[in-house]
């Protein structure tokens, strides 16, 4: 089986990241270092490198936004789209893990099942803070979401108050996997 966990952070090269890119990080190691026969690749959506980069039994893969207009948010996912399906051809990947941040997969149709984990979104995140989110990534967000076949929360409630928000189904969402911290891979605080 071949993973792919798609990401716009990721602790790699001295760029600094979130909580989101550690946990994939401690994830895909753990994954590779204890499942034989899993292989694990890390799909970087941005402009921050360009060559695909070894982390220890893991290919970081890159691909960029190239667009920058009003339409950017369209055009870059129908690009990630075309991308990604490209590396499922060519790599053999099984599975994308995405993020639910900005809703990244928003109008893409993957060969492939898609799970999105559910870390907390711009929706999600506004709403416990009473701000409003921006039409455009609330649509991203949930087209993102409602395309997905199935859904993990890294917590109780960011999987139900998520599902709530979204109107999810239930269906799709199967469990909670906690956000490890692994202190040797996490960065020293600025």
């Amino acid at each position: 089986m071949h993973i792919a966990f798609l990401t716009t952070e990721y602790p790699i090269l001295g760029m600094k990241c979130g909580g989101i890119g550690i946990f994939i990080k401690h994830l895909s190691h753990l994954i590779v270092k204890s499942e034989a026969g899993v292989k694990v690749s890390v799909v970087y959506w941005g402009n921050q490198f360009t060559e695909t980069v070894w982390d220890d039994g893991i290919f970081v893969i890159p691909i960029n936004q190239p667009h920058k207009s009003p339409f950017s948010p369209f055009t870059n996912r129908r690009h990630l789209n075309r991308k990604l399906n490209q590396l499922v051809a060519e790599t053999g990947i099984d599975l994308i893990e995405s993020i639910d941040w900005e809703g990244p997969l928003a109008f893409c149709k993957l060969s492939v099942p898609v799970v999105t984990r559910l870390h907390g979104s711009n929706v999600y995140f506004d709403y416990l803070s009473g701000c409003k989110t921006p039409w455009s990534i609330k649509v991203m967000e949930k087209n993102a979401l409602h395309n997905s076949n199935a859904y993990i929360g890294v917590s109780r409630q960011a999987l139900d108050l998520t599902g709530k928000l979204f109107n999810l189904p239930a269906s799709k969402r199967t469990c909670v996997i906690y956000n490890p911290v692994d202190v040797k891979i996490t960065p020293p605080p600025i």
